[in-house]
């Protein structure tokens, strides 16, 4: 038996292939890496209006949100929005919000819950006077104050704000201000996780739970446990970066 002859191969030809090939593979590979990661339209109530897209007044369910958008979501409505990784951000009634990157929010007026999950990348979101990072693994309520800072309240596991000379750990069942200009924080106070899932519109108005509402059920029932000494009070807004609102509630 004679052993097959492999085909001649030209040096010259040879080397142009290799070439070409190995071209092939890197500008596939510097494709694939570069890909920009987008939000996708998951569920939505009532109604929005998209600006800044020609030719796109709104999103539907199964969307990508373009870059460079804004979002406006009219009173009684809200939409969700989800990363293939697993991110979750709901925009709420009366939120004016840019999205220049996935991970990059520009919050003009109103509120968001923004959900990261096991080795999320850091979120930045900034609003008219102030920027934040988030990280961690948990999920947090923020909206835009009087001052222009941020409200943030953890509902779910724990996450970590960042501003450029200070950062805070903010665990379900508590809330902070951002003052403007990266200015620091105020004092953390405590409230009541079960008040919040029954009453947040943005945990509550939308057709599909979010992922964590079970475990965020039974944290709040384990606060309720914990808490024995206790009064009631409305944490309010910020008008001012020395102080925000408390008002305490009587029992009849």
């Amino acid at each position: 038996m004679t052993a097959s002859k492999l085909p001649h191969c030209n040096n010259f030809v040879c080397s142009w292939f290799f070439l070409i090939s190995s071209s092939f593979i890197c500008l596939f590979q510097a494709g694939k890496a570069t890909t920009p990661e987008r939000f996708f339209v998951t569920q939505q109530q009532g109604t929005h209006v998209l600006r800044g897209v020609p030719g796109l007044g709104a999103l539907g369910n199964g969307q990508p949100v373009p870059f460079g958008g804004k979002l406006f979501v009219r009173e009684d409505s809200g939409i969700e929005l989800r990363l293939r990784s697993g991110e979750i951000m709901r925009l709420g009634s009366l939120t004016n919000a840019g999205i220049d990157e996935a991970r990059l929010l520009q919050l003009h007026k109103g509120a968001i819950l923004l959900s990261l999950p096991k080795k999320s990348k850091p979120y930045r979101v900034s609003s008219p006077l102030s920027e934040l990072k988030i990280s961690g693994e948990g999920a947090v309520m923020l909206g835009i104050t009087q001052s222009g800072g941020f409200k943030a309240v953890g509902i779910y596991g724990g996450v970590r704000l960042d501003l450029d000379n200070t950062s805070m750990e903010l665990g379900a069942g508590e809330l902070v201000f951002i003052f403007t200009g990266g200015s620091g924080f105020s004092r953390k106070v405590d409230v009541e996780l079960a008040t919040i899932v029954q009453s947040a519109t943005l945990i509550r108005d939308f057709e599909q739970p979010l992922p964590f509402l079970e475990e965020m059920m039974t944290a709040a029932r384990r606060q309720n446990r914990l808490i024995r000494d206790r009064y009631r009070a409305l944490v309010g807004d910020a008008k001012t970066d020395k102080e925000f609102e408390l008002k305490i509630i009587k029992d009849d």
